[in-house]
């Protein structure tokens, strides 16, 4: 199975030049963005588009991006939610990252920051969602990651575990601890 680039972001903010500006840093960036001005607009363009990212403010003319978060939460456990706002307060943070969001960054602030941040984030959950390789081939090879066999031409090679180990690091395949600690 490919792995599928995950770049889409919307970005909810009431400032028009804010708003602009993170919009085409994150465009810039190789991001898809999708733009809201309000809670209302969009909680609309979440359900209309999807996105992996949501990029938050709380202090919205018609709701606070807290509620919007609790809302798309709720809807959506796997979206990434980064709350940008001027709310600085430590109970704003902690209130923000215990309803869910998955950072919280304080205005002023940097855009490549702010994309960097999204970048972590993303790496971090696409290693948690993409499939294991269960089985690689070059050549005549192939390397079963389910069974730790190897087949030469469709025959089994015998390797101890330590060799599959071996095997594994020069593919280039991370190890699970539990092969590292038995080897």
């Amino acid at each position: 199975m490919d792995h599928v680039t995950r770049n889409h972001v919307l970005i909810c903010e009431d400032e028009d030049h804010i708003r602009r500006f993170i919009s085409i840093n994150l465009s810039n960036n190789g991001f898809t963005v999708y733009e809201a001005a309000s809670g209302e607009s969009a909680i609309q363009s979440y359900s209309e588009h999807k996105p992996d990212v949501i990029v938050l403010d709380i202090m919205l003319p018609d709701t606070d991006g807290f509620e919007i978060c609790t809302q798309i939460r709720a809807q959506d456990p796997s979206v990434i939610i980064v709350f940008l706002t001027a709310r600085g307060q430590d109970l704003d943070k902690i209130k923000g990252l215990e309803i869910g969001a998955d950072d919280y960054i304080v205005k002023p602030f940097n855009p490549l920051e702010l994309v960097a941040r999204i970048h972590a984030i993303l790496r971090r959950t696409d290693n948690k969602m993409m499939p294991l390789r269960h089985v690689l081939e070059s050549g005549p090879f192939r390397v079963d990651m389910n069974s730790n066999k190897v087949f030469k031409h469709d025959e089994v090679i015998e390797l101890t575990p330590k060799e599959f180990q071996m095997l594994r690091s020069f593919w280039n395949i991370p190890i699970p601890h539990y092969l590292v600690m038995n080897c």
